[in-house]
């Protein structure tokens, strides 16, 4: 473990870094043992940008406001959502063969989730049905600020690789008492949201790490919460 995470480290030095040439081999032999420590080369990449969603309203044109997730199809297919207030797919062979950005579908149902979703996660099972969670910020969460709003998170399942998605509601919502519609920020009074997704390797649970925004700061900052695999409908 520890050499793959030296090695992400280096590689994403190299990434951000300035150096137009850079190698270095790491030979070092363990005193114990005498075993080799795995070698690490740093060489030069290259910035490699991926297609972005269009949202004429707001005047976003190629933008991308998320983490954004991507899966492999059965067949070698490679899906890229990148979000702007809605989710949007990209597909191809590789991340080099992406194709331009289109909005997904997501069909409301009775649930009546308003705001803007943001694609953050997802996860796709062996028999091909694909699991999404989104950031919502719904409106009107503040009666004295109208830009204010408060993240919650959501959920919403796939049947064609995140063409259209089925809403299925929200998941994980901050206490109303925990908001500060009086707060300097002009983002957010609270809430959860700006997330990651992980299923454990015995597929048991899938935990949540999430940005919480409350409004005492000795409760903000990353949190996880978890959600029972079998629950996952």
């Amino acid at each position: 473990m520890f050499a793959r995470l030296l090695a992400g480290c280096l590689l994403l030095l190299a990434v951000f870094s300035n150096f137009n040439q850079v190698q270095a081999q790491v030979l070092k032999r363990s005193r114990k043992t005498n075993t080799a420590i795995p070698n690490v080369f740093i060489e030069q990449v290259y910035p490699l940008r991926l297609p972005g969603a269009d949202l004429p309203e707001a005047e976003i044109y190629d933008g991308i406001d998320s983490n954004s997730p991507l899966h492999w199809d059965d067949q070698g297919n490679l899906y890229f959502f990148p979000s702007v207030r809605h989710p949007f797919r990209s597909s191809g062979k590789s991340l080099y063969t992406l194709s331009p950005t289109a909005q997904s579908t997501i069909i409301e149902d009775a649930i009546g989730v308003e705001g803007g979703k943001w694609l953050e996660a997802t996860w796709r099972t062996d028999d091909g049905t694909l699991y999404g969670w989104y950031h919502n910020e719904p409106p009107n969460t503040c009666s004295n600020d109208p830009h204010l709003s408060a993240p919650r998170i959501g959920a919403m399942v796939s049947q064609d690789e995140g063409a259209t998605w089925k809403d299925m509601g929200i998941i994980l919502e901050a206490p109303a008492d925990s908001l500060d519609c009086n707060t300097q920020n002009n983002y957010f009074a609270g809430g959860n949201g700006d997330f990651s997704v992980m299923l454990d390797p015995g597929k048991n649970y899938f935990y949540f790490f999430f940005g919480s925004y409350h409004r005492q700061i000795e409760e903000q900052g990353v949190s996880i919460a978890r959600m029972n695999y079998a629950d996952r409908n």
